[in-house]
Order: C-alpha cells, then structure tokens, then sequence
C-alpha cells in the first residue's frame, strides 16, 4: 500500500506541475471523461495534458490553440509490444499548431503536422510529414526553435515559407520512410542529426549554416556557397523490407555496427513512440471485501525514458 502511495503521489505531483490531465476516448461504452478532442480542448488552460487513448476510430483533424501536450499511446502496437497492448494506435488526421510552446507526442497522424508558430515540440510519432509554414496572416514567418525528435517520418520535413527559412529547427533521430526526393528542405542554421532515411539520394536540399552529422544514408545537397558543418555521416546498405517496421528497421542498422542514425545518441529513437514516464499497465482490485479483511491491490507499472 505504501508503493501504491508512493506512485499515487508522483502522479499527483506531475499533474500540479504540469496542469491537468484531459483524457479522451471516442469508443462506446468507456469511462473517459470526453469523447473527443474539441471537447477536451475547450476545458483545457495553458499547460494541461491531453491523452488521446488507443482507439480503432480517428480522433479526426485537431487544432491546437493553446499551449498544451498532445499525447497518444504509441502505434506499431501489434509487433513491439506484448499482445495485451491491443493493435489499437492514438490516431488523428492532421494537426495544425497556432501556439507557441505546444508539444506532441506518441500519436500515428494519417497526414501532416502543419506548424504556424514557434517553439513547437513534436515527437515519438509516425506521421506522414512536417510542415513549418509560419503565420503569414500576421507576417510571423518562418517559424523557429521548433524540436522534432524520435519520429517516424512518411515523407519529409519542409519549411513553406519559401524564399524565406525556417530557423534554429532541431531535426534528431528521426526515421525517414519516404519515397520523395526533398526530405529535408529549406532551413538554415538548424542541427539535423542521427536520422536514419530510407533513399540515398536528395534527402536534405536547401539547408544552410546548419550542423548535419551522424546521419545514415541521404544525399547531402546543401546548395550553394553556405556554411553548413558536415560530419560523420555514413552509408549503409539498408534493405527496402526493413522499412515495413521500425523493429525491423533497428534490427537491420544493428548489425552495421555505426555510430549514427535514429538510433544512437544520448536519446536515441523509442520503438512505438511509447510515451515517457511512469504508466499503469494493470490494476487489479476487488469491487468490494469483508469487513476486517485486508483490501488486495495489484498495480503494474513501466517506465519509459
């Protein structure tokens, strides 16, 4: 019972830290308290914590107004964890970020994130691609200080507000699936860094006074006369079949050997996108006991980093 306290406690101490939790679920007959993103979203403040639970439904097309965590549950579900994870991903169409200071996580997003401000997280998600428009309504462009990080990428990450770049874009460990021939593009003094891309050929174009290092296969066509530092950057042989996973994908790069790619580094790429920090993964407790009798409780947690 202690433990339980314990854990309970760290809970509670996140959550007056972090705002408050707002969990949805948009299947029948579940106990969330909303049954969808809007919905959650009018309650929510600055800070607040949004958990989109595993569904076989999408959460549809989200936009995000205000500064708060978007957080889902992982995808690839069926091959990275045990059978009792479901098959079920957190799933939505697109999102758009008009706040600054918004962070997402964990999530399986059918098309883009689009991005019309700064300092905008996006992370452990598979997502078809990154889009860092900027505001031009207000003339705010190009967006800057945004970290994408541990994502896997259908297509590629490209600022739209062109001639203009985006700026200061913190691009790591991210797996690049794509068939397209401009992954990274348009960006100046940004880091990209231990990515692993599918092609080898017109991956990151367009990038200027930027760090591009420890990165796995990708034509680097940085343009002109730009100031970009390249280093430690390798080709491998990587089969197209360890691309269907990205299990498959580690299992493949494993057995290279190098010191690059999505995952190496100090935070290297999370299978699934399992989101941080301590989770319940069980809870078993009777509805009801005799009187003087102890109250049995199991409660399985894991930690993720």
């Amino acid at each position: 019972m202690k433990k339980i306290c314990m854990i309970l406690m760290a809970v509670l101490t996140v959550s007056a830290v972090y705002g408050k939790t707002l969990r949805i679920n948009n299947q029948a007959g579940n106990a969330a308290p909303y049954a969808s993103v809007d919905a959650a979203l009018a309650d929510a403040v600055d800070g607040d914590v949004i958990i989109l639970e595993k569904s076989t439904a999408s959460y549809g097309e989200v936009v995000l107004e205000k500064a708060v965590t978007l957080q889902g549950e992982g995808y690839f579900l069926d091959v990275n964890t045990p059978s009792n994870e479901g098959y079920e991903a957190s799933c939505v169409y697109s999102i758009k970020v008009k706040s600054p200071n918004v962070k997402i996580s964990s999530l399986y997003v059918s098309q883009d994130v689009l991005i019309y401000t700064d300092k905008v997280v996006v992370t452990r998600c598979n997502l078809r691609g990154v889009e860092l428009r900027g505001d031009f309504a207000t003339g705010k462009i190009p967006c800057s200080d945004c970290i994408i990080h541990q994502n896997y990428i259908r297509s590629g990450i490209v600022s739209k507000s062109y001639p203009d770049k985006a700026h200061e874009i913190q691009i790591s460990n991210n797996i690049f699936n794509s068939s397209g021939t401009d992954e990274i593009y348009n960006l100046t003094n940004s880091t990209i860094s231990r990515n692993t891309f599918f092609r080898q050929y017109g991956a990151i174009t367009s990038v200027k006074n930027s760090t591009v290092e420890y990165n796995i296969n990708g034509t680097l066509n940085m343009g002109g006369s730009d100031s970009s530092t390249l280093r430690n950057n390798v080709t491998i042989d990587i089969p197209a079949s360890s691309f269907n996973t990205d299990k498959e994908l580690n299992n493949a790069v494993q057995t290279s050997g190098v010191n690059a790619g999505a995952f190496s580094g100090d935070d290297p790429y999370v299978l699934s996108g399992m989101p941080r920090g301590v989770r319940v993964t069980d809870l078993d407790m009777p509805q009801s006991v005799e009187q003087g009798s102890d109250l049995q409780i199991t409660v399985k947690v894991a930690t993720r980093r």
